[in-house]
């Protein structure tokens, strides 16, 4: 563990917005969050939009409601920057920022006050647009860190913004040790799973439409959704194909871990991703997992080892990897040992430990 010095003492986060606990970026920030607080940091969470659900779920952090929601506004500006001058005078010297308004106006302002700013990805960078390219081109100047959470959002990081690549970090996510859990009751036949919100980056149609070409070979086939969103037109295509009776949606839930533990395979079809928690929770649950060649993912599945690697949706390849794991319960069983030995390494100190090392470097105190 690593020693809590003066200088990086007092942490300093701003956020857009917090409206869920359970997204991936959410979900990272409160155990990071957690885990420095318990380690002897005081934080401070300045949030351009406020959050009832913040002040519930990180009581002992400082939550700050900065009123910023037009980056437009010159009141916005100034509201932080009277936030991050309070901040560097209460002995602040470093800001981590997560989601994009604030990655525009956090950097200059903090680089005002003497701060060392790092900007959080996370992702596959799906949202930039052309113009707001142009302006995290030109604030990247002010910025300290761009910190990643797998190596492949660090080179897209780095080559859309323009970032040297000693100016960029990864630290891969942290996971609490799986809980043991009661599965959900299930059937005897082979059970499919995936676990994300309904959303169309998430192509949940290619799931259905591979369950479709293996229920012929395999009836007592089954593919279970957990997560929230309207699954309207999911369920149409279930229907359309033949298989409405073998896909079940739960909506959204506070015990997917129980549901994972009622996987026989676990899925993931997304055209997108950054280092994905629910790949991560399948295989500490020692699931095999079927996922896309994207991202971050082939960083945490390695092909034929504790699971499969697809092209982004090609549904022949898609269900080319599944029939195998449906046919033999052997094969599920070894790549699901693997599975939970390959990610035995992601655990929440490292995640703290890689932040402190990272606060340390920042402003050159002593390791």
């Amino acid at each position: 563990m690593i020693v809590v010095t003066a200088d990086t003492r007092h942490l300093v986060f701003v956020l857009d917005m917090f409206s869920t606990a359970h997204a991936g970026t959410e979900s990272q920030f409160l155990k990071l969050a957690r885990g420095l607080i318990a380690r002897g940091h005081t934080v401070t969470v300045g949030l351009l939009r406020d959050s009832a659900l913040l002040r519930q779920q990180l009581p002992e952090a400082e939550i700050v409601d900065l009123r910023a929601g037009r980056i437009a506004a010159i009141g916005s500006w100034w509201r932080i920057f009277c936030f991050l001058r309070q901040q560097r005078r209460a002995g602040g010297r470093v800001v981590q920022v997560m989601f994009n308004d604030a990655s525009l106006m956090v950097p200059p302002l903090a680089a005002l006050q003497g701060m060392k700013c790092i900007i959080t990805r996370l992702d596959m960078g799906f949202w930039y647009t052309p113009m707001l390219v142009r302006l995290l081109r030109l604030t990247r100047y002010f910025v300290s860190c761009a910190l990643s959470n797998s190596k492949a959002v660090d080179e897209v990081t780095r080559r859309v913004e323009g970032f040297a690549p000693e100016r960029t970090a990864v630290i891969y996510n942290g996971y609490q040790p799986p809980a043991a859990v009661t599965p959900q009751p299930r059937g005897p036949g082979v059970r499919l799973g995936l676990v994300a919100n309904i959303r169309p980056i998430k192509r949940m149609q290619d799931a259905i439409a591979a369950l479709a070409q293996l229920v012929p070979d395999c009836p007592e086939l089954e593919l279970v959704i957990v997560g929230g969103g309207d699954s309207s037109t999911l369920r149409a295509q279930a229907e359309q194909l033949g298989v409405g009776d073998k896909v079940v949606f739960t909506g959204a839930r506070h015990d997917p871990e129980s549901w994972i533990a009622s996987f026989d395979i676990a899925l993931l079809c997304s055209e997108s991703e950054g280092f994905s928690n629910a790949i991560v929770e399948y295989l500490q649950q020692g699931k095999p997992v079927v996922c896309t060649r994207t991202g971050g993912n082939p960083e945490a599945v390695v092909d034929g080892v504790n699971g499969y690697l697809y092209p982004v949706a090609d549904v022949d390849a898609l269900v080319a990897c599944l029939k195998p794991l449906v046919a033999d319960a052997s094969l599920r069983q070894r790549l699901g040992e693997a599975a939970r030995h390959s990610v035995a390494h992601l655990t929440l100190d490292h995640l703290i430990d890689e932040h402190q090392r990272l606060y340390a470097r920042l402003v050159g105190a002593n390791l």
